[in-house]
């Protein structure tokens, strides 16, 4: 706001990270599987891309961790 050139915000004043950020889809399932692949990918990124801990603390089978990272195109 104390940086806005007008007399309203435009996108430009906000700042890049919130700017690139892409729409949430409106349809719910669309919207769980985003929240999905956001959760494993940080959950990997947690334990150091260790799989079989990920799936652990995931709560979830190795095997159905591995499915979702081959339907995402993350494995």
């Amino acid at each position: 706001m104390l940086l806005a050139t007008g007399d309203t915000i435009d996108l430009s004043d906000l700042p890049a990270e919130l700017r690139d950020q892409p729409a949430e889809p409106r349809d719910l399932s669309e919207a769980v599987e985003q929240f999905r692949r956001r959760h494993i990918r940080r959950v990997l990124a947690e334990v150091g891309g260790d799989k079989e801990r990920a799936a652990a603390e995931l709560g979830i089978h190795r095997a159905t961790l591995y499915r979702h990272l081959d339907f995402d195109g993350v494995g």
